[in-house]
């Protein structure tokens, strides 16, 4: 863990670090960067063309995938002509817009100056890292910007550059000595080559203090996982419920993930529940009510002061039983 006076203002995360499938909230580590930087007030950014990048990933995922869903419903089909009638299938624009969207709520965007680009350009031409030869022609212009925005960011705070791409960004010590010769006096930017080493950085990971899942209901936070689980079931099930009760039965509580950095502690928790769902005019104990086995995978905050704080992660169905 970092001391103070060295810790990163601002974090730029390269594509490398970011998930290829599924969404942010399906990545612990990346989950638990956005909150030790949140409550540590680092800033977490992407460059624009970062961002274009990764979102061109997922829409030729979304393409291939939804591809060879349709060819194996029509194939389905062939055997059994019913097959596949009701089944939704998102279009493509769908799936890229909500991993933009989920991009954008998580991450400040960094535009590239328009001289940065242009010089991105001749540096690939140059073969000047972190662009370099390919064959007979270069390549590198996208990391040249990536580089030289998170450089002239650096004038203004400490910068950390996170980045799988070690054979381009990476040196001996940390960051590639050609790019550290480029920085010019109070610029300082810092290489990590993952998520993984970024989290260790500003926190260190400790073994789970045991709770018991009587502390879920003293944190003011249970109403709201209450609240979450029950519109999770309504929206994924074949409940019609306008209105409904939920409660939330024989729980058992596994502390996945805890990390203690200066100011707080963070902790993922798995809440593992029968959520019994009914009418508001119904008893839950009546016989109309319906219990779903789920998991509820949230993150507990704690400041100095022993104040906690809640943040739900997401919502799954209990299949194991």
């Amino acid at each position: 863990m970092t001391e103070a006076g060295s810790r990163p203002e601002l974090i730029v995360l390269d594509t490398s670090t970011l998930p290829r499938r599924a969404s942010i909230r399906d990545n612990p580590l990346l989950s638990a960067l956005l909150r030790i930087a949140k409550a540590t007030d680092i800033k977490l950014c992407i460059t624009d063309v970062i961002l274009e990048e990764s979102t061109s990933a997922r829409r030729r995922a979304a393409e291939q995938a939804i591809s060879e869903l349709k060819a194996a419903v029509r194939k389905l089909g062939s055997l059994h002509e019913e097959s596949g009638g009701d089944l939704y299938i998102p279009s493509v624009e769908e799936i890229v817009e909500r991993w933009e969207g989920d991009l954008r709520s998580s991450f400040s965007i960094l535009e590239t100056a328009g001289e940065d680009a242009r010089l991105s350009l001749l540096r690939e031409a140059n073969r000047i890292p972190p662009a370099r030869a390919s064959g007979d022609s270069a390549i590198g212009s996208r990391d040249a910007s990536i580089w030289l925005t998170a450089k002239r960011a650096a004038g203004e705070q400490r910068v950390l550059l996170v980045s799988g791409n070690t054979s381009d960004f990476a040196g001996t010590n940390g960051l590639r000595q050609e790019l550290e010769e480029e920085l010019s006096e109070g610029e300082l930017v810092a290489y990590s080559a993952s998520v993984d080493a970024t989290v260790s950085l500003l926190a260190e990971s400790v073994i789970p203090i045991a709770r018991d899942v009587s502390d879920v209901n003293a944190w003011d936070g249970d109403s709201d996982i209450l609240m979450q689980a029950t519109n999770f079931v309504i929206a994924s099930t074949d409940e019609t419920l306008d209105y409904a009760y939920g409660q939330i039965d024989n729980k058992s509580m596994e502390v996945r993930r805890e990390y203690a950095f200066p100011g707080g502690r963070l902790a993922l928790i798995a809440l593992t529940s029968d959520l019994k769902i009914s009418p508001l005019d119904l008893d839950p104990s009546d016989a109309g009510s319906r219990n779903y086995p789920i998991i509820v995978d949230f993150w507990v905050l704690w400041d100095d002061d022993e104040s906690t704080s809640i943040d739900v992660d997401r919502i799954r169905h209990d299949s194991s039983g």
